[in-house]
């Protein structure tokens, strides 16, 4: 399950690896912040399309995910 988290939450996770899981991080300018902490390293990806920013947190290859998002 994808939690919706804070920027104080956010924050926390990417500082202390805890606690594990995938995380959605609404931003004010309308971008997605995905943290897979899946694993404790809180891997970070922001995005501009919410459906690439969850499929990520779902697994998808993050080069796909950034190549829908228009990176590559």
């Amino acid at each position: 399950m994808i939690e919706i988290i804070t920027a104080e939450q956010a924050h926390k996770i990417i500082d202390t690896g805890r606690p594990y899981g995938s995380f959605l991080r609404i931003q004010k300018d309308g971008t997605f912040t995905g943290i897979d902490n899946t694993g404790g390293e809180a891997f970070t990806e922001d995005f501009k399309d919410l459906k690439n920013c969850l499929a990520y947190l779902n697994g998808a290859d993050l080069e796909d995910c950034l190549e829908l998002e228009g990176y590559k």
